[in-house]
């Protein structure tokens, strides 16, 4: 399954993406997504008690994302949804 993802971004995704950012279109590949400050601002007191969270934000580390990155959906949106069941 990892080479036919391979394919997929090598000869289909990154020809059509082009000189756009992959997670973003709207913006260029030199944007950076997200913005460097979303992290402060999802810290701020009154932003986490208007999305109701629980705890503070912290970025993914690696192992999680290898392991979907395994499956050949890395940042498939199905394949989350089926691990969060």
């Amino acid at each position: 399954m990892e080479v036919t993802k391979l394919f997929q971004d090598d000869n289909i995704f990154t020809p059509a993406a082009g000189d756009y950012d992959s997670y973003d279109i709207r913006q260029n590949s030199s944007g950076l997504f997200p913005p460097e400050y979303y992290a402060y601002y999802l810290h701020k007191e009154d932003i986490m008690k208007k999305i109701s969270a629980q705890v503070r934000y912290e970025e993914c580390p690696d192992a999680p994302y290898e392991k979907f990155a395994k499956t050949g959906d890395a940042g498939n949106a199905d394949t989350v949804s089926v691990f969060m069941l």
